[in-house]
């Protein structure tokens, strides 16, 4: 992690926010699931279950219960056939919703011990309607006669269909309860199931949150330290640090964590003393030179790479400079020892201008060296008016001219002077 990148570690802080949350997901994911399978079950099968189990005993109920009404009924019914007619309509209605039930809970799943039971009452309910299917056949007798003997003899027979009926009605009405009892408490365990489920779920993803924070935390925190020290200060410090830095003030305190020595900060600060050194040494030899001692330089050994380079660099350049100068003075020594055919290297490019000027004073001095030397010749044969050529000198080498024509020409007027008073003499 400590060689990782600053883009890498939040990255990798990211990713692990990412994580976290993915983890919480699926937790969130699986315990929904989980509650959710249980509802299901609940949904989806033990509530249709009940509902029909219910409509069949509701159905069988109300058959039972239109039956004695009817039986206990009829002979004060001021309309008989109404009451025929209504125990029918009624027994119709009944098995119309014990037949909805029934389609609707057969179909639906059912455990070992519930198909069981299932399958007994099924057997005990049709003993039960195998004998209740009797009374239409009764009920259609009883609307077909008026005759008071014949109509108690059908009550009767009504009566003992009834009460032959009894025990097995009992027993699939008993079977049928079983059945619900058994859909009651598999809805009652699929409830429990589901709120332990969510129960568990809750502190499942509790656990996975508080996890996940710490987790979190701790990467986050750890990601920070391995950033704060790789930088070795706050962005803003270093913002400002290197903004002052490449504006050339070198005079800020850059403050660094204890043994810090390969952050970034660490790295600006290093930076900065070796600026500081440079310009010092600079500075140094600066006043060295002004003072005279120009075999002053800057210390090379101190410094390293590129800033050794600029050092080296600086003296090069300045040592480049003194050189020329001694070559010149060299040359300068030579024209003062007489030594006017002393040589001087060309320089390059700008430099020129030393060889210009050196090669001027070369060219007037033997010049003027020459002008003496046929004024000299010249004389010495006789010639005593030849003299120094005064227009082809300037400023002081003009002067030299003058003085030494009128110097020579001084001593002729005098020489003059004297052969003309000798002259006279004789």
């Amino acid at each position: 992690m400590q060689n990782l990148s600053v883009k890498y570690k939040i990255y990798a802080l990211v990713m692990a926010g990412g994580i976290s949350l993915l983890i919480l997901g699926m937790f969130s994911l699986y315990s929904v699931n989980s509650v959710k399978s249980w509802l299901d079950d609940i949904g989806t099968n033990r509530s249709p279950s009940l509902v029909g189990l219910y409509q069949i005993q509701v159905g069988a109920t109300d058959i039972r219960r239109l039956e004695w009404k009817f039986l206990g009924g009829y002979s004060t019914a001021k309309n008989p056939l109404d009451e025929i007619d209504a125990l029918r309509e009624g027994r119709k209605q009944a098995l119309g919703v014990i037949d909805k039930g029934w389609k609707l809970y057969e179909p639906l799943p059912q455990s070992e011990e519930e198909a069981q039971t299932w399958k007994q009452f099924v057997s005990d309910y049709n003993a039960w309607k195998s004998i209740d299917d009797k009374i239409p056949r009764l009920l259609e007798k009883l609307g077909q006669t008026s005759d008071p003997q014949a109509i108690k003899g059908i009550n009767s027979e009504i009566s003992g269909v009834l009460d032959e009926e009894n025990s097995d009605y009992d027993h699939a009405l008993e079977g049928l309860n079983k059945v619900i009892d058994l859909n009651r408490g598999y809805a009652d365990a699929a409830v429990k199931q589901g709120e332990d489920a969510s129960a568990h779920a809750r502190v499942a993803v509790l656990i996975v949150i508080v996890l996940s924070f710490l987790a979190f935390f701790v990467m986050g925190v750890f990601i920070l330290r391995s950033l704060m020290a790789q930088l070795g200060a706050e962005p803003v410090l270093m913002q400002q640090a290197t903004r002052r830095l490449a504006e050339g003030d070198l005079t800020t305190e850059i403050s660094l964590l204890p043994n810090d020595r390969n952050s970034v900060m660490a790295t600006v600060a290093s930076m900065q003393s070796a600026l500081r050194l440079l310009i010092s040494e600079l500075n140094r030899m600066s006043r060295e030179h002004d003072a005279g001692e120009i075999d002053v330089k800057i210390d090379e050994s101190q410094f390293k790479n590129d800033f050794a380079s600029m050092a080296k660099g600086v003296n090069g350049m300045v040592f480049g400079h003194i050189a020329v100068k001694k070559k010149a003075m060299a040359c300068i020594k030579e024209f003062g020892e007489g030594n006017f055919d002393a040589p001087l290297e060309t320089f390059p490019g700008k430099k020129a201008f030393i060889n210009d000027n050196i090669e001027a004073l070369r060219a007037n001095t033997k010049s003027f060296i020459a002008d003496m030397a046929h004024m000299s010749q010249q004389h010495d044969l006789g010639d005593i008016d030849v003299k120094i050529d005064e227009g082809r000198f300037k400023g002081d080498f003009g002067v030299m001219a003058r003085g030494v024509n009128g110097m020579v020409f001084g001593h002729i007027a005098v020489k003059k002077k004297a052969m003309a008073c000798i002259k006279e003499f004789g």
